[in-house]
């Protein structure tokens, strides 16, 4: 894994670089609609634009799907994630699967596939996968009705300790 760098907009140097790249990708493809230039250097100019905006998407996706350090290293409650395996197995593993790979019985059949766990856990803190697990997501069922927010909190411990194995 790489180091990642902080940046001032995104808090991510890589997606600082795709906010820049993107704004040159605008000025270099605005050099198309010049009338003035040649057609040969108007359609060098819009590829150019074009290539140069699809490194900044790239770019970007990389820096929003990279684990955040402060997640990935954050320690694991072994009693609490032992816990969660427990509320896990029972709501979470047909879909998430067993090892949280987003590969349970029940993901084939789904219309989106559900998200690699191992991978998204270390994206994000405690408040947002709570919240995503109380209030769902468009194609997760919301579990505030369900679960406690202490079973909520252990199935997190879980889903990071799920995280820790598959690195």
């Amino acid at each position: 894994m790489f180091p990642r760098f902080p940046g001032p907009i995104t808090g991510d140097l890589e997606g600082d670089l795709a906010i820049l790249l993107l704004a040159i990708a605008l000025i270099v493809a605005l050099r198309a609609i010049d009338a003035s230039r040649a057609r040969n250097s108007r359609l060098a100019s819009l590829a150019a634009g074009i290539a140069l905006a699809g490194v900044s998407v790239v770019l970007f996706i990389d820096a929003t799907n990279a684990p955040n350090p402060q997640f990935l290293n954050a320690p694991v409650d072994a009693a609490r994630a032992a816990q969660g395996k427990t509320v896990y197995d029972h709501f979470c593993a047909a879909c998430h699967g067993t090892t949280g790979h987003g590969d349970g019985p029940a993901a084939p059949g789904l219309r989106i596939r559900p998200v690699d766990l191992t991978v998204h856990v270390f994206q994000h803190d405690e408040t947002y996968l709570a919240q995503a697990i109380s209030g769902g997501m468009p194609a997760m069922p919301a579990f505030k009705e369900r679960l406690t927010s202490e079973q909520i909190a252990d199935v997190i411990e879980y889903m990071r300790l799920l995280g820790h194995q598959a690195r």
